[in-house]
């Protein structure tokens, strides 16, 4: 069975609330800082639209996330993967494909196995 693989990266943004003291009533320790994990825009349209297809097609979709796997990252480096990356068995879009485009890529592996 066929499976989609999506490179994508992570970020951590540290953010400062204001008004919200890391140790109360102690303002020589600073600002409480908050932690956030997202995606960036381009990151998260190339996973929307790899999930999109497998689902219409009945495939897997395996998410790689670089920033938080060592394993995946090695791997990555010696395919030479820039993310965001979609694979299809030994076909990779780089960028953000369109869904046609990951379409055509599925056709172009049926064939070659025909």
């Amino acid at each position: 069975m066929s499976k989609i693989e999506v490179y994508i990266e992570s970020q951590e943004i540290e953010y400062e609330l204001p008004g919200q003291l890391a140790v109360q009533g102690h303002p020589c320790y600073g600002f409480k800082k908050e932690l956030v994990v997202q995606l960036p825009e381009d990151h998260e349209r190339a996973k929307r639209i790899a999930e999109e297809v497998g689902e219409e097609q009945g495939l897997d979709v395996e998410i790689h996330d670089l920033s938080k796997s060592v394993s995946s990252t090695i791997s990555a480096f010696f395919k030479r993967i820039k993310t965001p990356a979609i694979e299809i068995g030994h076909r990779r879009v780089n960028g953000v494909p369109s869904k046609k485009q990951l379409l055509s890529l599925l056709n172009q592996r049926e064939t070659l196995r025909a």
